[in-house]
């Protein structure tokens, strides 16, 4: 429910698919929806009753999971807006170079990311098939709610002050393009 509220209210869904209004909307769930879940791992809100342990679980799970669905779905999208985007300001349609620097990107964010936890299991002294002590508990939290929690933040913080390609801009260039090709 929450989420055809934030992406497009009342409306026909293949309109919103296509409405560029709804990116940014579309954007911040894709960015909240894991928060909340991380927010859960991080403060370790589990019920004190065991049998309704694995829903807590669940939901958490498809809360991060179902935002980073939404990610993936909607930076192809706005980036098909950075290919109008470039052919507006460049004159020349560069769709190849940039699916396959963002292909490349992330690539390289999967494998930093599994360095980055390896190198924090090691900090925290992680090990393996062994009783883990209260700091090591607490170092888990942290490597799996706090810094997704915090990375999940900051990259909205970075979408709302950097991205400019709203909806009127966005009509714009693609009515630009379209008379250059008249």
């Amino acid at each position: 429910m929450l989420f055809l509220f934030l992406v497009h209210s009342g409306a026909d869904p293949q309109q919103a698919a296509t409405d560029t209004n709804s990116h940014p909307r579309v954007f911040a769930a894709s960015a909240l929806f894991p928060v909340a879940g991380f927010a859960v791992l991080l403060l370790g809100v589990f019920p004190a009753e065991q049998s309704l342990l694995w829903w807590t679980v669940f939901l958490t799970g498809a809360g991060v999971n179902f935002g980073i669905g939404l990610s993936l779905g909607i930076l192809t999208v706005m980036l098909a807006d950075v290919v109008d985007y470039g052919e507006f300001k460049l004159g020349s349609r560069n769709e190849s170079i940039l699916f396959s620097t963002q292909t490349f990107v992330v690539k390289l964010a999967g494998a930093l990311s599994g360095f980055i936890t390896g190198a924090g299991l090691s900090l925290i002294g992680f090990v393996a098939n062994q009783v883990q002590s209260p700091g090591t508990v607490a170092g888990l939290r942290v490597i799996m709610g706090g810094i997704p929690m915090a990375f999940s933040i900051v990259y909205l913080l970075v979408f709302w002050k950097f991205y400019r390609l709203g909806a009127a801009f966005l009509r714009k260039i693609r009515e630009t393009l379209a008379q250059r090709k008249a």
